[in-house]
């Protein structure tokens, strides 16, 4: 009933803001996406998943899921990358992200990267997601600009992808849920459970125990040692179910690899993770950095960034979409107190207006590039 009460007081403020704009419509679409994502209302019965995709990058085929309307035609073209999950593409949530977005005028483009399947992390993902973004925009839906949406990590590889030279005058706008701008202060989230506020004093959370194998198992295949990585792998089951278990005698029979993996994860302190960072393998430094937004020139994003971040994410602290807003050229923020990384709670009428301007941004990208018109 809470819910209810709350989209009923939401499409009110929405339906007058649409209306003093001339866009009632608009608005009236985007407080239905807000009523569908955090459950007050069903998911239409207006969706219908199509075949596979195919296309080929670089001499190597590639496969996606189309989603599109099913009572409607297609606006305009949306790649949806998934976070890093086991279940990827298939995952329930995410399944009904993309139809909540087909709902909505889009043709949606879920590409399977598998590495995300795996729980890898790698810069080469842009190259991925890079070539999902040129097949979309062949088709009649995208040629005048695609939109792409990207949840967690999987922001990261997105924004890269629109930086890339080949399909950078083909992104419209760039959603990301949940990213991140600098590599070195997600590690330090992850491990610690620390991050700047943004007057630059450290804030401690509960998040560390299960940020610390969320990283080790995205770089513990960079490791030369096989023997590293079964023990660092029997090291993260063991402390995953009791935090405090002893695992001395595992730490132990490391060898130099795994100790500057295992000083990393055993770490309490941020102002000790730069250092430990610096000591890490090669193959981890160099993909840290590449996947790094901080180290790239942002100011040459073409894109329009669309940012949404829980205040209280325990995966990612929302000051790194903060960053990341602060970098681009031309960006949106919305924080919400009722987001836990991807889950939704909605439990206020101004999370329910963070949200609903999030869409109203969304769509108005949609409406441009059904008209032909980016700017």
């Amino acid at each position: 009933m809470r819910r209810k009460a709350l989209f009923v007081a939401l499409v009110a403020a929405s339906l007058a803001a649409g209306f003093l704009s001339g866009l009632p419509q608009r608005a009236w679409e985007a407080a239905r996406l807000v009523a569908v994502l955090s459950g007050a209302s069903p998911q239409p019965a207006a969706v219908a998943l199509q075949e596979t995709a195919f296309w080929s990058e670089q001499g190597v085929e590639r496969t996606g899921l189309l989603y599109r309307p099913a009572n409607r035609p297609a606006e305009a073209g949306l790649v949806l990358v998934p976070g890093a999950d086991v279940a990827g593409q298939q995952h329930p949530l995410f399944v009904s992200f993309a139809e909540t977005l087909a709902s909505a005028g889009f043709l949606v483009l879920v590409p399977d990267i598998e590495t995300l399947r795996q729980l890898q992390l790698s810069a080469s993902d842009a190259q991925r997601v890079a070539g999902a973004v040129a097949y979309l925009a062949e088709r009649p839906e995208g040629r005048e600009g695609v939109v792409l949406a990207a949840i967690s990590y999987a922001v990261g590889p997105a924004v890269l992808a629109a930086l890339e030279p080949e399909v950078s005058d083909e992104v419209a706008a760039v959603l990301g849920i949940g990213g991140y701008h600098d590599s070195r202060a997600a590690v330090t989230f992850l491990t610690t459970g620390a991050y700047r506020d943004p007057q630059g004093g450290w804030q401690a959370t509960e998040s560390a125990n299960h940020g610390r194998w969320v990283f080790l198992r995205a770089n513990v295949d960079l490791l030369s040692s096989v023997d590293d990585r079964v023990l660092l792998l029997e090291i993260a089951r063991v402390r995953r179910s009791a935090p405090n278990a002893p695992v001395y005698h595992l730490v132990d029979l490391l060898g130099p690899e795994g100790e500057a993996v295992w000083a990393v994860l055993s770490n309490d302190s941020p102002d000790k993770v730069e250092p430990l960072i610096d000591a890490l393998p090669p193959p981890i430094r160099r993909e840290l950095t590449a996947l790094s937004l901080a180290e790239r020139d942002l100011s040459k994003l073409r894109a329009e960034l669309i940012l949404v971040h829980g205040r209280d994410d325990p995966i990612l602290p929302y000051t790194e979409s903060r960053a990341l807003a602060a970098a681009a050229p031309e960006a949106s923020l919305y924080v919400l107190d009722s987001l836990a990384h991807v889950e939704l709670d909605l439990a206020t009428v101004t999370d329910g207006w963070r949200l609903f301007s999030a869409a109203w941004t969304l769509l108005s990208v949609r409406d441009r590039l059904a008209t032909g018109s980016r700017g």
